[in-house]
C-alpha cells in the first residue's frame, strides 16, 4: 500500500481549519481522510467508538470506510473533538423521539464561514439575493442549525425585502 500524503497525518487543528475551508474536488478525499484521523485522535469518544469496531484510522482510504457515530450518541453523550468550551450548541428537531441531539460548537464564525463558503460556491454570493425564510415551527426553536444559517445570510444579503 502507498504511504498516505504527509498532510493525511498533520494533526494541527490550523491545518485542518485551511484545509477544510479550501477544499476542492481534486483533494476532497484528503481532505475528508484528514478529518477523520483528527477526529479519531481528538475525540475520545469518537476513538473508542472505532476501536469497538476495530477500525485502524491508518487503514482507511476510502471515504465509505470511514466509520459514522450514530446518532444515539449525540443524544446521550456530549460529543467534542478538541477540549473546549462551546461558544453554543445546536439541537435536532426531535421528530424522531423525545430527546434531541446536541451539535456543540466551538467557533461560531468558522460554522459560520463554512456555511457561506457553501452557499457561494452553490449559488453565487448572497448579496446577489432577497432571502426570504420559511421555517414554520422551526422559528420557535431556540437552537435551531437551520435557523442560524438562514438568518446569517438574510443578514449578509443586504437586500430591503427580507426575513421570515
Amino acid at each position: 500500500m502507498p504511504e498516505a500524503p504527509h498532510s493525511l497525518h498533520n494533526d494541527s487543528e490550523a491545518f485542518l481549519r485551511n484545509a477544510v475551508l479550501n477544499t476542492s474536488n481534486e483533494n476532497f478525499i484528503e481532505t475528508a481522510l484528514s478529518v477523520f484521523r483528527f477526529q479519531y485522535n481528538n475525540n475520545d469518544i469518537y476513538k473508542s467508538y472505532c476501536n469497538l469496531l476495530r477500525i485502524n484510522p491508518d487503514t482507511i482510504t476510502l471515504l465509505e470506510n470511514i466509520p459514522v457515530l450514530p446518532i444515539q450518541f449525540f443524544k446521550t453523550k456530549e460529543i467534542k473533538t478538541t477540549a473546549f468550551k462551546e461558544t453554543l450548541y445546536f439541537e435536532s428537531s426531535g421528530t424522531t423521539g423525545l430527546v434531541n441531539s446536541r451539535h456543540y460548537v466551538k467557533e461560531i464564525k468558522l460554522y459560520e464561514e463554512s456555511f457561506l463558503k457553501s452557499f457561494r460556491q452553490y449559488y453565487g454570493a448572497e448579496t446577489k439575493y432577497c432571502i426570504i425564510g420559511l421555517l414554520p415551527s422551526y422559528l420557535e426553536r431556540k437552537h435551531s442549525s437551520l435557523v442560524h444559517m438562514v438568518q446569517d445570510i438574510i443578514d449578509k444579503s443586504g437586500s430591503q425585502k427580507k426575513g421570515f
